[in-house]
């Protein structure tokens, strides 16, 4: 098992890339699918969670692939980029889901299979091995995943709802949107009627003959409800970018340097939020984040920086209070606990708010409310629109 490297800064993540651009990118699409116990062999870029933060952006990825390769050549890895965005826009018009998904979590029982799963004493090797993979570097193949939460799902017939918790805790890549909608996805309720059932066969092909749980996994998949979701899309009117602003937050759920605007006054998270459960390896990749992120925020804005926890409401409100402060702006943090507890921190505040929406995500969301392949069919147009020919040369 190995640890991803550090990727906590846009340099490290800049590195990642560029060995991944010079070593692996022209046989993705051929080698994604196999997952050969280490990172290094894999044909992964390993960017995910730097991505899932922003400390590399898909727009900043898809320049630069597109820098260097036509379309067609690493079309692919486009597309995988893309599903990220596609289920954080499919949340957005669905925000539903995610409360619906809390509340079941709330409501749930954990019983002795469970302790089993997690524990890695299911006796099934390949998945003990996955559970102690995760727990121990906070990651999984993208692969190996799907195969997790199928056998969760129908072979040890758990709630999908406390495997997506699983992962939420340990994946130091996992966000609301994706990680919650892949669950739903493999237990056959994004899709309805269309589930995925892990073979031995394919375990065995896509491991590189290192598992093949033959006998041990359901042959059938057990159907499982859900209610049915009203889609509603409330940020058409939300913009990138803005003048003369004088406060701008910096949250955990957006650490691009490339979106912090000129202000007066910067609000910057300094530590992870604590009240989301999470691994101690996932709290320090966030923490890390954070921190080196404000080191360069200090080498190079003018502006009064401020560092907040969420707990410390009220030296916060005396701050804006006596530096006039009437708005706050902030990078839109996406459904979940982030959000809402910054829409609570707004209240308290008694401060106008306003999101800033990244370009990448205004041309993307608003194809997102139905399946996958029908953003897939646009994905080319709307990188022609979001990138001049002057970028793509620069």
């Amino acid at each position: 098992m190995q640890l991803i490297k550090n990727i906590t800064t846009y340099n490290h993540a800049e590195g990642l890339l560029d060995k991944f651009l010079a070593d692996k990118v022209k046989r993705y699409g051929q080698m994604r699918n196999f997952d050969f116990g280490n990172i290094e062999k894999n044909f992964v870029s390993g960017l995910s969670p730097a991505i899932n933060k922003r400390i590399i952006s898909e727009h900043q990825i898809a320049s630069r692939l597109l820098q260097n390769y036509e379309y067609t050549d690493v079309e692919k890895f486009i597309e995988q980029l893309c599903w990220r965005t596609y289920w954080k826009g499919y949340l957005e018009h669905y925000s539903q889901i995610w409360d619906s998904y809390i509340k079941d979590l709330e409501a749930l029982e954990r019983d002795a299979d469970l302790a089993a799963a997690i524990n890695a004493k299911t006796g099934i090797k390949c998945f003990d091995h996955w559970v102690e993979e995760l727990i121990e570097t906070g990651h999984l193949h993208n692969h190996s995943r799907m195969w997790f939460a199928s056998i969760w799902v129908f072979t040890l017939e758990l709630p999908w709802q406390l495997g997506a918790s699983f992962f939420m805790e340990n994946l130091l890549d996992a966000d609301c949107a994706s990680n919650t909608l892949s669950w739903r996805w493999v237990s056959g309720l994004h899709t309805k009627g269309k589930n995925y059932l892990a073979s031995p066969s394919n375990i065995k092909k896509f491991t590189g003959q290192r598992f093949e749980p033959t006998g041990q996994l359901a042959t059938k998949a057990k159907p499982i409800t859900t209610d049915d979701y009203t889609g509603s899309y409330i940020h058409s009117e939300k913009i990138n970018k803005v003048k003369d602003i004088q406060c701008y937050m910096i949250h955990e759920n957006d650490l691009s340097y490339e979106q912090i605007p000129n202000c007066e006054f910067l609000l910057i998270q300094k530590y992870n939020f604590g009240m989301i459960e999470r691994s101690a390896i996932v709290k320090k990749f966030i923490d890390d984040a954070l921190k080196n992120l404000q080191i360069e925020i200090k080498k190079r804005s003018p502006a009064k920086i401020v560092f907040f926890t969420f707990d410390e409401r009220k030296k916060l409100k005396a701050f804006i209070e006596k530096n006039r402060i009437s708005k706050i702006y902030s990078s839109y943090p996406t459904v979940g606990p982030i959000e809402k507890e910054l829409e609570d921190l707004f209240t308290v505040l008694t401060v106008k708010h306003e999101y800033l929406l990244s370009s990448w995500d205004q041309l993307f969301w608003p194809h997102t409310s139905k399946g996958y392949f029908k953003l897939r069919t646009k994905i080319p147009a709307i990188l022609n629109t979001l990138f001049t020919r002057k970028e793509l040369d620069a």
